[in-house]
């Protein structure tokens, strides 16, 4: 079984939790909630994306990791909403290949799920502002496969799985605090 099915398989509750947890779709409902769910995402996001660029390992696994930002889309969806960014949450802090590998993984699965929130986002009957879901546009596609080359190229260097679902299992966890505490 690849490391990328293992995550996947490993993670799946913590994912299913997170999403009926969040309930996005509701949340889009109302400018106020949508945007309590973005400062909950940007609250993760921000303090997780420095500390990806402080871990060394971070260049050596994902060589790309300056096109995958994703704070800044937060900041532009805020703005546009007349919100601020919520203060810096308290994240897990990546150390190595598979702590990077774990945390990418649920920061770039959100970006396949955006897709569906970006069309029911088009729908609405008061247009949100989406540039955090509709993050790499067309290149979605790319950008993931990229991303899972990353993944198997770990593999063969010999990663220990239950680290990167370590990893992955506190980023979960991270977000799901950070946005119901937002919510209450």
């Amino acid at each position: 079984m690849s490391l990328l099915t293992q995550l996947r398989a490993a993670t799946r509750d913590t994912h299913d939790r997170l999403e009926l947890d969040l309930d996005v779709f509701e949340r889009c409902r109302s400018a106020a909630s949508y945007g309590t769910l973005l400062a909950g995402f940007r609250s993760v996001y921000r303090p997780l994306e420095q500390a990806l660029s402080d871990c060394p390992a971070t260049a050596q696994v994902v060589p790309d990791w300056s096109s995958r930002h994703k704070s800044g889309w937060l900041d532009e969806d805020l703005a546009a909403l007349g919100r601020g960014p919520e203060p810096a949450a308290s994240v897990p802090v990546p150390a190595t290949a598979e702590d990077v590998v774990g945390t990418l993984y649920v920061m770039e699965g959100a970006t396949l799920g955006g897709a569906l929130i970006v069309r029911e986002l088009e729908h609405a009957p008061s247009p949100l502002p989406h540039r955090f879901f509709a993050s790499y546009g067309s290149a979605r596609g790319a950008m993931w496969r990229t991303f899972r080359g990353h993944v198997d190229a770990l593999e063969r260097r010999g990663a220990d799985p239950a680290a990167v679902v370590a990893a992955a299992t506190a980023t979960f966890a991270a977000l799901e605090r950070e946005c119901m505490q937002l919510s209450r």
